[in-house]
């Protein structure tokens, strides 16, 4: 699997490409690809649409890689999550932790504006 990371408006988008699993086969190699390309201090949306299948070391490089941009003092956010994913987050109460967004755009122009964060599906206050 392999991590790329753009920048839209002032907000890093990091999406994950070929492949659809992120497990403990691969969870190394991409939270090291991922810290890599991780400069500066933006906020940061992860893009989980082609996401199928995460375990817990797949869990654990996104709270890796939450934690490295939240000490920077950072927003971040996950979009398009998939159905199992969502239930494996809920599961484990991420989805107390990570903002949410149905898309990638709305997650962009949500971190942009630097509006109030969503977590849990509920709009809180700053």
């Amino acid at each position: 699997m392999r991590v790329r990371v753009t920048k839209q408006e002032n907000v890093s988008v990091l999406s994950f490409e070929s492949g659809e699993v992120l497990d403990c086969y691969v969870a190394a190699d991409v939270k090291a690809q991922a810290l890599r390309q991780l400069e500066g201090r933006s906020n940061l949306v992860l893009d989980l649409s082609s996401l199928e299948f995460v375990d817990s070391a797949g869990l654990g490089v996104l709270v890796g890689i939450y934690k490295r941009v939240k000490q920077r003092g950072c927003r971040v956010a996950v979009a398009a999550v998939r159905p199992y994913v969502v239930r494996v987050m809920k599961v484990i109460k991420l989805d107390q932790v990570f903002e949410s967004f149905p898309d990638v755009p709305e997650a962009i122009a949500a971190l942009s504006r630097n509006q109030a964060p969503v977590v849990a599906g509920k709009q809180t206050r700053r």
